[in-house]
């Protein structure tokens, strides 16, 4: 089980293609930095039929506005839940 965290905008890189071909059945994601960009860009399809649970860091989400513009299948958590996630999961696998 890995925690994949995902830091770039879909619209400026490939990283959010190449960790959906990577991700494991029982994998969770959380969309941090200008990530958080894909829970409002179209890309957040993708993500949603890869059937994975999926987060939103709170800070980043609210520097860039996303108050209310994400889907709500994205759980968004605060830097405690994203320290307990990292823990939750036996890998953490970092998309830039």
């Amino acid at each position: 089980m890995n925690l994949h965290i995902l830091s770039q905008s879909p619209s400026k890189s490939s990283a959010l293609k190449d960790m959906l071909k990577a991700v494991s059945k029982g994998d969770a994601c959380i969309l941090i930095e200008d990530g958080v960009l894909a829970a409002t860009h179209s890309a957040s399809a993708a993500l949603k039929e890869s059937a994975m649970p999926m987060y939103v860091l709170e800070a980043d989400h609210n520097a860039r506005g996303l108050s209310g513009r994400i889907s709500e299948d994205f759980i968004v958590v605060n830097d405690d839940e994203f320290v307990q996630l990292c823990c939750k999961y036996t890998k953490t696998v970092s998309w830039f």
